[in-house]
């Protein structure tokens, strides 16, 4: 058995151990929760920053908890990890600027913490399975033709 195979199971097992809802874990490990005041000032926190590079270090020390403790517990509690959570709430925010403004993606991209359009849209794609100016045109069209219903029904 090679040595990277050996790594690949011990952090698949780990990974079990630790993360699965009722996995066996040894004697005095404890499951780790994160407390409502903690999740808060997280949401809070990230919320406040999406447009800036989020370091895990910096997460952890607003809550109050070692980088290491705090990935444990955020996986625990919110069932995957940090930087999953990250791009979601980026691209949720990117979502939003692209339907009530006409900023170009490149600069909507910048504005959410990106890194450049094409990071954005990879990301984009990923995570809501249409890259985002099919997925802006779409809302806009679906936007136009219900104004469009409710004109054509005020008429007399």
């Amino acid at each position: 058995m090679s040595v990277l195979s050996l790594s690949y199971m011990m952090r698949r097992d780990l990974r079990t151990m630790y993360f699965s809802p009722q996995g066996d874990r040894p004697q005095g490990v404890k499951r780790v929760v994160l407390a409502a005041w903690r999740v808060q000032r997280l949401k809070q926190h990230v919320d406040a920053n999406l447009s800036e590079t989020v370091r895990i270090k910096d997460v952890a020390r607003v809550v109050g908890l070692s980088p290491s403790h705090f990935c444990r517990s955020f996986g625990h509690h919110f069932g995957f990890p940090f930087g999953v959570y990250l791009r979601c709430r980026r691209i949720e925010m990117a979502q939003s600027l692209m339907l009530t403004t006409e900023a170009p993606l490149c600069e909507i991209a910048l504005s959410c913490g990106m890194t450049d359009q094409a990071h954005f849209s990879r990301v984009f794609r990923k995570i809501v399975g249409q890259p985002p100016n099919a997925w802006r045109q779409s809302r806009h069209d679906a936007v136009k033709l219900r104004l469009g219903q409710r004109l054509l029904r005020s008429r007399p």
